[in-house]
């Protein structure tokens, strides 16, 4: 037996007979939508390397569309990284030259449970 798929984003959300209700829901994060957030946050540090398409859409998705919103949300979140990210390769840096002088030991079990 064969049987019918349907989208789900072509669903009615409500009965199309009665005036004023939407019968389909809209994608908030379109490609235009996304295409017009990473051109927003292009010039915060760090966006080369964290923002792709799909870091877009997922901020347009939490914020239903709101581009402002997810510009917004965006920025604070490539703000904290640039903030917290940028000493921790230097303490990684620290760590792997201790190490390599033998001054630190990587034990083969959990000291802690």
């Amino acid at each position: 037996r064969l049987e019918k798929r349907v989208s789900i984003a072509t669903l009615p959300l409500s009965d199309p007979a009665k005036p004023g209700m939407t019968t389909t829901k809209a994608d908030p994060a379109s490609p235009a939508a996304v295409a017009a957030l990473m051109e927003r946050v292009a010039a915060q540090p760090g966006a080369s390397e964290w923002v792709d398409e799909a870091c877009c859409r997922r901020y347009l998705v939490a914020r239903q569309g709101d581009e402002d919103k997810a510009a917004a949300m965006l920025c604070e979140t490539l703000d904290w990284r640039a903030q917290f990210l940028s000493g921790l390769e230097a303490r990684h840096r620290d760590i792997r030259r201790a190490n390599a002088t033998g001054k630190l030991r990587v034990c083969s079990f959990a000291d802690r449970e």
